[in-house]
C-alpha cells in the first residue's frame, strides 16, 4: 500500500494562508483598537481641558473667599472702633446724670452757703 505524500508546495500554500487569515485577524483587531484609543485619547482630552477649566473656577471662586474675608475683618474692625470710639446710650444717660446731679449738688452747697 502507498500512501499518498503531500505536494510541499501545496503545504507551503496552505501554510501561507493559514497565517495570512491570523494575520488579517490581528490587522483587524489593531485597526480596533486603533478607532478605541483615539476615542479614549479624545476623551482625555476633553477631561483635561475640562479639569482646567474647573481649576480655574476654583482658583476664582477662592480669590473671592479670600477678599470677602478680607474685607469682612476689615469691616469688623471698623466696627469695633467705631464702638469704642462713639457713645453708647447707657453712657450717654450716665453722663446727662452726673451732670444733673454736679449741678444739684452745686445748688444744694449754694443754698446752703446763703
Amino acid at each position: 500500500m502507498t500512501t499518498a505524500q503531500p505536494d510541499p508546495g501545496e503545504l507551503v500554500i496552505v501554510q501561507l494562508t493559514r497565517m495570512e487569515g491570523k494575520l488579517d485577524r490581528v490587522i483587524d483587531r489593531v485597526s480596533d483598537l486603533r478607532t478605541r484609543v483615539d476615542a479614549m485619547e479624545s476623551n482625555v482630552t476633553e477631561l483635561q481641558v475640562e479639569t482646567q477649566t474647573l481649576r480655574e473656577g476654583f482658583q476664582a471662586e477662592k480669590e473671592k473667599a479670600v477678599a470677602l474675608a478680607l474685607a469682612l475683618e476689615k469691616a469688623d474692625q471698623a466696627r469695633r472702633q467705631k464702638s469704642e470710639t462713639v457713645w453708647t446710650p447707657f453712657a450717654r444717660l450716665a453722663t446727662v446724670l452726673g451732670v444733673l446731679m454736679s449741678g444739684f449738688m452745686a445748688y444744694l452747697v449754694w443754698k446752703a452757703g446763703q
